[in-house]
């Protein structure tokens, strides 16, 4: 999947979601999706992604595919990064464990959200022109600790205090669940 991110939406915006199929190549099709403000009408976001079809279900699908062109070009994007650049900025050794995970065994998105928030901003890197994603949301502050070296100070905002009451939420129901399935179970009795 290729992604495009414009500009981020803010915390009140209405988002407008477009999608179609089109013809990609000699036996895939392509999924496309731009995301608007639904105010302005200005694209946000761009998406696309490629699918490899069996000939068969090309045959069927084909009807409703369009004919556009891409919406994203290799070589479109704006914030082309050397990768060597960012190994500062990448986390290594992120494990999810199994309150991580939701009943398909993927990760849950209440923990994505979690490692978002913890990503160190570039700098002087343009990443978004707009106003940042979240309302409220402050970036890390870098301080020197009695040894000398930096560590770094995360402030809780409201969003991430949010994120963790719905977290232990979802724990605490799952715990209550089981308890109602306990005492629904039927007692041994002692002859």
């Amino acid at each position: 999947m290729q992604l495009v991110v414009d500009r981020y939406p803010t915390c009140d915006d209405v988002v407008q979601i477009d999608t179609w199929r089109a013809v990609s190549g000699k036996n895939s099709g392509r999924t496309d999706w731009l995301f608007r403000d639904s105010q302005t009408g200005k694209i946000l976001v761009r998406a696309s992604r490629l699918s490899k079809y069996p000939d068969e279900v090309r045959a069927e699908l084909e009807q409703y595919y369009l004919d556009t062109p891409p919406i994203i070009i290799d070589g479109d994007t704006k914030n082309d990064m050397e990768l060597d650049k960012c190994d500062e900025y990448v986390r290594k050794g992120l494990l999810a464990t199994w309150k991580d995970l939701d009943m398909n065994q993927h990760v849950n998105n209440v923990k994505y959200l979690g490692w978002i928030l913890e990503l160190p901003e570039l700098e002087g890197t343009v990443v978004s022109k707009g106003s940042p994603l979240l309302e409220g949301h402050k970036r890390p502050q870098r301080t020197t600790n009695s040894l000398g070296t930096d560590k770094t100070i995360h402030e809780k905002t409201h969003l991430q205090k949010v994120v963790e009451k719905v977290d232990k939420d979802v724990v605490a129901a799952r715990e209550e669940k089981e308890r109602k399935k306990l005492r629904k179970q039927p007692l041994a009795r002692k002859r």
